[in-house]
């Protein structure tokens, strides 16, 4: 009854309820993801994110720290941080900026299926900072087919839904993603042409 209680006020806090980027409160998040042990590493993730869902300016902040914890030594809280940085992704419109890709790109070449299935998800969902990112996670995705064949459905529907939030940088890279070659196009026929209509 008690959790009950604890739920419904943390679901009636709003931004201005979550000050805790001025307070010593930070800097117990940052104790708990350098914790020795993983469960504290995955509590502490959990609770970033839940109060990042929360406070659109909190998640700006901890997205950082966030993804840093994609790189873990242990496979369930990697698995958590990419689940958690998912779930903000989507919630939170937080935009990944080209140093936090490099970092859930090189999680890509995981061994453990589980856990590439897993960026594939967040990239997926993920709001891009540019067309530039756009086409490196392209290359990034086109990459780990040829490395993991299995994945291929997954990446494609990870491709799909990439293309979905990114329609504006798809629609410049067009050209080039499709390998495009000016000289073999034909010119547009004029309207007026009787052959044509």
């Amino acid at each position: 009854v008690n959790e009950d209680a604890e739920m419904a006020a943390l679901n009636k806090l709003t931004d201005s309820d979550l000050n805790l980027l001025a307070s010593p409160a930070c800097g117990a998040f940052i104790h708990g993801l350098e914790d020795d042990y993983s469960l504290v590493r995955s509590g502490a993730v959990d609770s970033i994110c839940e109060l990042s869902l929360k406070s659109n300016e909190f998640a700006l902040r901890a997205i950082d720290f966030l993804v840093d914890m994609v790189n873990d030594d242990i496979d369930d809280v990697r698995s958590n941080a990419i689940h958690s940085v998912r779930k903000i992704c989507a919630a939170s419109k937080v935009r990944l900026q080209e140093t936090q890709l490099h970092i859930i790109y090189s999680v890509l070449r995981d061994a453990n299926s589980t856990i590439r299935s897993a960026v594939y998800n967040l990239l997926g969902v993920a709001l891009l900072r540019n067309a530039i990112c756009v086409k490196e996670t392209i290359d990034a995705l086109k990459s780990n087919i040829k490395a993991y064949p299995s994945d291929q459905l997954i990446v494609f529907n990870c491709l799909k839904n990439l293309a979905k939030n990114h329609s504006s940088s798809i629609e410049y890279l067009c050209e080039e993603l499709l390998q495009v070659d000016k000289k073999f196009l034909t010119a547009e026929r004029k309207i007026e042409d009787i052959d044509y209509i």
